[in-house]
């Protein structure tokens, strides 16, 4: 199935940004809007049967985002869905799988000259691989997967490119290949690198590698951690062993590393390489145990930052002011400096109070305050949406968890060129309700919380900007299934989509939200942000309409201001586009 050629250096059909929100006279308007009409009528013949024309549906007149449909594809029996990928230069596809066993690539673009859809047999891969993710560097994409062999104990992790045009795979290549055992991890489900989608495989829910991608894309680091041989391994140092590539999955650095703490009194939350590619391990350290105390007894964070394969790490104390960290990560600023953020509270039962910064200074080995340091909540966090956070009882017979509690999570960070930062954050839960199962026995399910949206806008001298809550209340049993939000930055500018009821379209930050179940439909959201934190926010469509599902954290982003998505029926998904003016 085909569709007309774009507009150039366009990814949107031809009919998208002929509207002007200015036109000189009523004839020149005219002429516009039967133009328009024309254009979106042939096209969507052309589409075929039960494929929308495109339409920006604007709930607002100053609304700067466009919205198109692009084909709609029959989902093949037996596959997920493992990623969308793609730039502007590349076209769009979307990757099938089914068991590991074979692949499909659908393209989602206009290239009438190229395949629209290839199946490839899978039989060209090692025996039982696991999909890790897809990586776009300098204008390539990779496909990353592994397997142990079991007979030989060997772990590999290989890397195929994909062929847009062609729609097929490259030869394999070996980028890790060694007999040591590993050790897995849960991973998460999200990942903020829009040049990294990870794959989740079903049934898979931890992994062993970790990936980074440095920000000017000169190198990919594979992070795995490394198995003690001997029983008791709480009581030893982890041992970490990094790979580092260049831009074309080049190996140039294998790296041991070993902590300077017993894993018992460890857990690493995050890494970064430095400006020479050397590893900083953000770890958060037990002053006991962590099997006498729980995973959030007493601790503190440090730093573990080697400068040189097998030697000692130099260990750098995490200035927080005597600050409570709920939540913290480590980024890269546009100078190449590692920083850490992090969400701050007076101890482990107090709300939120402020966001922390701070900078690595490796000549001192300390952390200092990155321009202020802390930067305090006005009072609008503790305002309002609280009351709809008990998630309502679906299921007949079960009994939902009254007392909920929410932390708010350190999400995305941006360093802009003009030396301001935005801090993206979200207040999250998990609950349990009783359900009835079988024999008159209860069985307890996990209900997944995603609620306000907490955003901060701070200069290049330090000062606070602006200040958002974004007012939302969203639960399901997917984590985090059709919840949470997306959000891109362009210019200074934040573009935000996630699900929502209709009924909240006009929500301010100090009323209770309407209550949003993950499945049962709803809106999808736009909100805008500018520079100066004027809000924009309007409906692009309807699900409950269009009787199909979509997963804000899921999308594609093609660049900056254009972002892909697909509208999920029971058979059938449509491709859709957001264009941020």
């Amino acid at each position: 199935m085909r569709t007309s050629p774009p507009v150039k250096n366009s990814p949107y059909p031809p009919f998208v940004g002929l509207f002007k929100r200015h036109v000189a006279s009523y004839k020149q308007a005219f002429m516009l809007i039967l133009l328009c009409c024309t254009v979106a009528a042939s096209a969507q013949k052309k589409s075929g049967p039960g494929t929308p024309a495109a339409k920006g549906n604007k709930t607002k007149k100053e609304a700067k985002v466009n919205l198109a449909w692009g084909d709609t594809f029959q989902i093949p029996n037996h596959y997920t869905s493992l990623a969308l990928l793609g730039t502007q230069n590349t076209g769009y596809l979307e990757v099938f799988n089914r068991d590991m066993k074979s692949l499909i690539l659908k393209r989602h673009d206009w290239r009438p000259k190229a395949p629209d859809v290839n199946t490839i047999s899978l039989d060209i891969l090692p025996s039982v691989c696991t999909s890790e993710l897809f990586v776009t560097i300098k204008g390539k994409t990779y496909w990353i997967y592994s397997n142990w062999e079991k007979e030989s104990s060997v772990e590999r992790v290989y890397a195929r490119e994909i062929d847009f045009e062609k729609l097929t795979l490259s030869e394999q290549k070996t980028l890790i290949q060694f007999q040591d055992k590993l050790s897995s991890f849960e991973r998460p489900l999200l990942h903020e690198d829009p040049r990294i989608v990870l794959t989740q495989m079903p049934g898979y829910n931890s992994r062993k590698y970790q990936f980074a991608l440095s920000p000017d894309s000169n190198t990919f680091s594979i992070k795995y951690t490394l198995k003690p041989s001997v029983k008791e391994e709480d009581k030893l140092p982890e041992a970490f062993g990094i790979t580092l590539f260049d831009e074309n999955l080049k190996s140039i650095k294998v790296s041991r590393y070993t902590m300077p703490y017993a894993k018992e009194l460890m857990q690493v939350v995050d890494y970064q390489l430095d400006a020479n590619n050397e590893p900083c391990f953000l770890v958060k350290v037990f002053d006991s145990p962590k099997s006498n105390e729980g995973p959030e007894g007493k601790h503190h964070f440090e730093v573990f930052h080697f400068t040189e394969s097998g030697k000692k790490a130099d260990i750098v104390s995490v200035v927080n002011d005597n600050k409570y960290m709920k939540s913290i990560r480590m980024y890269k600023d546009r100078k190449n400096d590692v920083i850490c953020a992090g969400i701050y509270s007076k101890d482990e039962n107090a709300p939120e109070e402020g966001v922390y910064l701070a900078r690595a200074d490796w000549k001192t080995n300390s952390f200092v305050p990155y321009r202020k340091g802390t930067y305090a909540f006005p009072s609008e966090q503790k305002a309002g949406g609280e009351a709809a956070h008990a998630p309502p009882a679906k299921k007949q017979g079960a009994k939902p968890v009254e007392t909920l509690k929410t932390e708010l999570g350190l999400k995305y960070v941006w360093f802009y060129p003009n030396g301001s930062v935005t801090i993206a954050s979200e207040e999250q839960a998990v609950s349990e309700i009783q359900i009835p199962g079988k024999k008159g026995k209860t069985e307890s399910q996990p209900v997944y919380h995603y609620h306000n949206i907490v955003l901060m806008n701070i200069d290049s001298a330090g000062a606070v900007v602006w200040f958002k809550k974004i007012a939302k209340s969203q639960s399901g049993k997917e984590k985090p299934g059709g919840m949470s939000y997306d959000v891109s930055s362009h210019g200074n500018e934040l573009l935000l989509l996630f699900m929502d009821e209709a009924k909240n379209i006009t929500l301010h930050a100090n009323q209770v939200p309407v209550h949003f179940t993950d499945g049962a439909g709803g809106t999808l959201v736009f909100l805008q942000i500018d520079a100066a934190g004027k809000e924009t926010k309007g409906i692009l469509f309807d699900s409950k309409l269009k009787k199909q599902s979509v997963f804000p954290t899921k999308l594609l982003h093609l660049s900056a201001s254009h972002i892909m998505g697909m509208a999920i029926g029971e058979e059938t998904e449509t491709c859709f586009f957001v264009q941020a003016n």
